[in-house]
């Protein structure tokens, strides 16, 4: 494993494995007892060494086809056999050059077959039959009972995927739910700056209008300021005509004009 300080996040371990979060997650609960970390909740972070397990996991599970339980044996049974490699001499002397118990399950089953094995050679037809029997219907347990484990992680992986599935069709909801959102707030604005602009124009119609009426009436004056001054130019022209007329004697005697009939 590569030697370094830093430390990652679960969802920058998620991006180096090119995993869901979901499913590194799952990684990380079901291999707890391996994966070191520290702090708790947010704040929790994975050195270096959580990283390459985690990758390893991974690497076993996509190409080897194990289980998460059957990581944790295998890596149960290598951190057993760390533990005793030093004692190994001092044990077989111990037990009369006679070989270990082995810690694995398949090792398990190798050494109780070849124990019943041995047992069975000493012993009668019908005790070989028995014994025979006996391991077969272990064996058979053992192999329905791998079966299962591998159904069981099959559809946990499936679970952890469609969690990670679930988690992205969320976020895509809510960035949808807010585009939707953004829309109908700027839809909500031009509709304010439609009726703001309606507003406007119904103000500028009115204003309109009150200027057409007041051109009219300034029209009707003017048309009564007209008659008003052609009665005054014709009386005006009237006066002057009679003021360009002979007086008359009448008038003469009188000492004012009389009109235009006059008499002469």
């Amino acid at each position: 494993m590569s030697a370094t300080n830093r430390d990652y996040t679960l969802k920058q371990i998620a991006r180096d494995l090119d995993l869901p979060e979901a499913t590194v997650r799952y990684y990380r609960d079901s291999l707890d007892q391996f994966i070191p970390s520290h702090g708790t909740g947010r704040t929790r972070r994975y050195p270096q060494e959580a990283l390459d397990l985690l990758r390893e996991a991974s690497e076993m599970v996509r190409d080897e086809g194990l289980s998460l339980e059957q990581v944790t044996q295998r890596w149960r049974n290598e951190k057993a056999i760390d533990a005793t490699t030093t004692t190994t001499t001092q044990q077989q002397d111990n037990n009369n050059g006679k070989a270990l118990v082995p810690v694995s399950l398949n090792d398990i089953v190798n050494f109780v077959g070849a124990t019943w094995g041995q047992l069975a050679q000493q012993e009668g037809n019908a005790t070989r039959q028995a014994i025979t029997q006996g391991f077969q219907t272990l064996a058979e347990a053992f192999y329905n009972a791998e079966e299962t484990r591998k159904t069981l992680q099959s559809v946990q992986l499936d679970l952890a995927q469609t969690r990670g599935e679930v988690e992205r069709l969320t976020q895509e909801r809510n960035n949808l739910r807010k585009s939707a959102t953004e829309a109908q707030d700027a839809v909500t604005r031009a509709g304010r700056e439609r009726d703001q602009a309606l507003g406007r124009l119904e103000e500028a119609e009115a204003q309109v209008a009150r200027l057409v009426s007041e051109r009219d009436i300034a029209l009707r004056r003017v048309e009564a300021l007209q008659g008003e001054i052609q009665t005054l130019k014709e009386a005006l022209e009237k006066q002057q005509r009679d003021n360009d007329r002979p007086l008359t004697w009448r008038e003469r005697m009188t000492g004012r004009r009389g009109g235009a009939n006059a008499e002469g």
